[in-house]
């Protein structure tokens, strides 16, 4: 897999973000890795907005599941 970025943002994805995170390439489907990253803390209630970016037309990751604490 190749790799790529996740973005969290609150409310819409051009508002604030959040937090992002760079994910490295894999060798396979079968390389999971469990990542953590910080982000900043807000109030309230908001949508949230995951992006994920990288080349086009490539696979660039899977995400199984995530978690705030």
């Amino acid at each position: 897999l190749n790799g790529g970025k996740i973005i969290l943002s609150a409310g819409k994805p051009w508002y604030e973000r959040l937090g992002e995170y760079d994910l490295l390439a894999g060798n396979s489907k079968n390389d999971w890795q469990t990542v953590e990253f910080d982000i900043n803390e807000i109030s309230d209630v908001h949508a949230l907005w995951v992006q994920f970016r990288g080349g086009e037309g490539k696979d660039l990751f899977e995400l199984d599941w995530f978690s705030f604490e």
